[in-house]
Formats: C-alpha cells, sequence, structure tokens
C-alpha cells in the first residue's frame, strides 16, 4: 500500500487499513463518499486522493463532526474538492447525481464526542444497502465496525448477517483473530 504521509506508520488499526484500501482503489477525478464524516480523516484522505478535479461527498448528523472536517479540510485546502451535509447517512443516496467510485462507513460514535450519540443498525443497514445500490461498475464499499459497545455489538450481528447473504459481489473482510476484547473490523464490498 502506498503511504499517504511522509512517515507515516504502515497501517495496523482496522479504520487506517479501510481508508488506505480505499484510496488505493481511487484515481484522481472520482466521486467518493464519507457517509459518516466524523473528525475528517477519512475526508481528508479521500478528498487528497481523488485530487482538484475529483470531489468527496461528506455526510455526518452531529455538527461537531462537520465542523471538524471543516476545519481539517480548511487546513489542508480541500474544501472545494468536498460538500458537507450535516444529516443521517441514511439520507445520501438522495444527494448523488452520479454513481460513486468508493463509499466509507466508519460506525460507532465521534471519538472525542459524547459515546451516547452513535449509529444504529436499523438506520445503518438502510443506508449501506441504498449505498451499494449506487455504487458505480467495479465500485468499493467499506464499512468498518466496532462491536465493542453496545449499539455496535447490534450492528456488527445485523451487517454480518446481511454481507454474508449478498451474492453477485467480491466481498472479503479484515479483521483481528487473536483479539480478547471484540475488536473493530472491517467489510469491503465490491461491484462487479
Amino acid at each position: 500500500m502506498r503511504s499517504m504521509e511522509a512517515n507515516k506508520p504502515v497501517a495496523t488499526d482496522t479504520a487506517e487499513v479501510a481508508k488506505r484500501l480505499v484510496c488505493d482503489h481511487l484515481k484522481a477525478g472520482d466521486l467518493a463518499v464519507d457517509a459518516t464524516c466524523g473528525n475528517g480523516w477519512d475526508t481528508q484522505a479521500l478528498a487528497e486522493t481523488v485530487g482538484p478535479e475529483g470531489h468527496v461527498l461528506a455526510i455526518d448528523i452531529q455538527a461537531d463532526a462537520i465542523d471538524a472536517t471543516r476545519e481539517r479540510l480548511h487546513a489542508h485546502q480541500y474544501l472545494e474538492r468536498v460538500s458537507l451535509i450535516q444529516e443521517s447517512h441514511v439520507h445520501l443516496a438522495d444527494r448523488l447525481t452520479e454513481k460513486p467510485q468508493a463509499i466509507m462507513f466508519n460506525l460507532g460514535y465521534l471519538p472525542g464526542g459524547d459515546p451516547s450519540i452513535t449509529t444504529h443498525c436499523e438506520e445503518t443497514l438502510q443506508a449501506i444497502q441504498r449505498a451499494l445500490a449506487c455504487l458505480s461498475k467495479n465500485g468499493l464499499l467499506s464499512i468498518v465496525v466496532y462491536p465493542g459497545h453496545d449499539e455496535g455489538a447490534k450492528e456488527a450481528h445485523v451487517i454480518d448477517a446481511w454481507v454474508t447473504g449478498l451474492e453477485d459481489f467480491r466481498i472479503f473482510s479484515y479483521r483481528r483473530i487473536n483479539s480478547r476484547a471484540p475488536a473493530p473490523y472491517a467489510w469491503f464490498i465490491q461491484q462487479g
């Protein structure tokens, strides 16, 4: 995998692996979606990867997440490449006017924010299903799941059952198999 920043360590964290894999899938000029922009790390990486001729749609339900992402993008001069939308990821498909090459979901709660404000399995599954239907041919959808908290465990159960029942997609996962605690893991789903 290529490094996005000089002197950055090799990815071992699940979210970092997902981000790098999605960015490796993208090229300049692509459309990408960050369905849960959080503190803006994934949005920044997507904006850097698609370049000035590409575009990123970044969504989050929390104003704090949108503000943090805006600040990060402004600091790197990427604001013009990104549309920031404060609403639930369940509406992301309604915001698309073309098919994205990649869509990222990094579930759970806002790091550094209120852990009681979290993604919820019913809405998340609906958002993921609708997003998958919007992907371009050979597009990639990533889902980072955090089963270490109550709602995350519910999301993991629902998403795992749904993903393993999919047909006509290339599906793979990244997970740490020797963790004593419920460790985050990622699903990757690619259009055929």
